[in-house]
């Protein structure tokens, strides 16, 4: 299942923006210690922070990784679930 995490930084984690690369591989690590991966991540302009794309065997382990990876209060993470279109559209076919 594929899934669409946007994040923001906290106040405390816009102090630590430097720390970010080192965050993110921990997050990295921790998303494959749950058979979870990032497809892609991506910083943003906007009311966002950050964009990643994380495929997870479920909504519970995607929930899981959501919990685990905000860095202790520097990122908060809103976690959506998407379908990409192809599959949507042979859904329709049948």
């Amino acid at each position: 299942m594929l899934f669409l995490c946007l994040g923001k930084l906290s106040r405390e984690g816009k102090k630590k923006i430097k720390e970010a690369p080192q965050r993110l591989q921990k997050a990295v690590e921790t998303l494959k210690s749950l058979k979870a991966e990032v497809k892609g991540f991506y910083v943003m302009l906007g009311p966002y922070d950050y964009v990643a794309i994380v495929e997870a065997p479920d909504t519970l382990t995607a929930a899981k990784a959501s919990a685990l990876t905000s860095f202790e209060g520097e990122v908060d993470w809103e976690t959506y679930s998407i379908i990409p279109f192809e599959e949507f559209a042979r859904s329709l076919m049948k």
